[in-house]
């Protein structure tokens, strides 16, 4: 892995889109020369204001949504975490943040959560916003015209509504041949059906074995990549290691 400096810039927050009902899509602009990551870093993320001793946002650490090669910077981060409205919800077009980094998650086995270069086959597995990283790295894929890089991703998200980037995700599993979707709703309603985009056949429930190997059937050829909450990851984990996957060869970036 080349050296980056941690680093802290200003950034102008020039997106804040209210993504679903559960996340937030924001966008930073560098104020400058923007901080240099790769797929998979995250970064902290603070407000600041005129008064050089008033915070408006506290630093959260934030995964990379957007790819590195990208003009923004862009994260995702859910409205009400930890049943406390984010300070995101109030954030406005123009307000200033200082944003610092990259930072890597290490796993148990000491193997840093980076996804570049990737490997010629692999899954990834995101849970709700842990999709981010993920992102990160398929856009930076797209953008550098890598159309039949082999990516199955698979998806938990708990409503069919909370599809993260759903419209793009659709968008780019259609241009990028090598791309593969798999969505499964964990609280799926009656009135939930699959639609035209293809991103739901229909799948509910959380992410096992045997889902893995009925969407996945080549998941033991597959280099995992793992990102969500710790629950979500040692399930994940468990279901790989069932599948025939030893741990350590699992790239996990997991929190809570």
């Amino acid at each position: 892995m080349p050296t980056l400096n941690i680093e802290s810039r200003k950034y102008t927050l020039v997106e804040n889109v209210s993504e679903t009902d559960r996340d937030l899509f924001l966008a930073f602009k560098p104020n400058d020369v923007g901080i240099k990551f790769l797929p998979g870093m995250f970064v902290m993320v603070r407000g600041i204001s005129q008064d050089p001793y008033a915070t408006l946002f506290p630093k959260r650490a934030f995964s990379v949504a957007s790819a590195p090669s990208a003009e923004n910077l862009e994260i995702i981060a859910i409205k009400v975490p930890h049943n406390k409205p984010s300070h995101f919800i109030e954030a406005k077009i123009g307000d200033q943040f200082m944003i610092e980094g990259p930072h890597v998650s290490k796993d148990k086995f000491k193997k840093e959560f980076i996804l570049d270069p990737l490997p010629s086959k692999v899954l990834m597995v995101g849970g709700g916003t842990g999709y981010a990283p993920l992102r990160s790295s398929i856009m930076e894929q797209r953008m550098r015209g890598a159309t039949c890089t082999d990516i199955a991703l698979m998806l938990s998200v708990q409503r069919l509504s909370e599809i993260p980037r759903g419209k793009e995700l659709a968008e780019l599993k259609g241009m990028m041949r090598g791309l593969s979707v798999t969505v499964t709703v964990t609280r799926a309603t009656d009135e939930d059906k699959p639609d035209s985009s293809g991103l739901w056949n229909g799948e509910k429930g959380r992410i096992n074995a045997d889902m893995l190997r009925r969407n996945v059937p080549d998941v033991t050829e597959r280099v995992p990549y793992v990102c969500g909450s710790l629950e979500f990851g040692n399930s994940i984990e468990a279901a790989l290691i069932e599948c025939g996957i030893p741990a350590e060869k699992i790239y996990r970036d997991v929190w809570g």
